[in-house]
């Protein structure tokens, strides 16, 4: 992954725990921001990956995973959806 661009925030809180709902959602996540390759990139790394903790470890070098409590209206925070 390039380290130069920013990561974005991406909102786990709720979404179903299977894998691929968790690559859809930061896969997603890359896109809005603008990081399509990333996203890509993501993806292939994500699905050779060997276990679920493995993809869950790759996640934190592609998004910063976001609180709530960082946000001040509800409609700022970026829903995992």
């Amino acid at each position: 992954m390039n380290e130069t661009k920013e990561k974005p925030d991406c909102n786990l809180i709720g979404v179903d725990g299977n894998v691929f709902s968790v690559i859809g959602v930061v896969s997603k996540a890359l896109r809005r921001a603008g990081q399509k390759e990333e996203a890509k990139e993501f993806e292939q790394r994500a699905f050779k990956a060997q276990s679920y903790g493995e993809v869950l470890a790759m996640v934190f070098d592609y998004v910063t995973i976001a609180d709530p409590n960082d946000y001040e209206e509800e409609e700022d925070f970026p829903y995992g959806d």
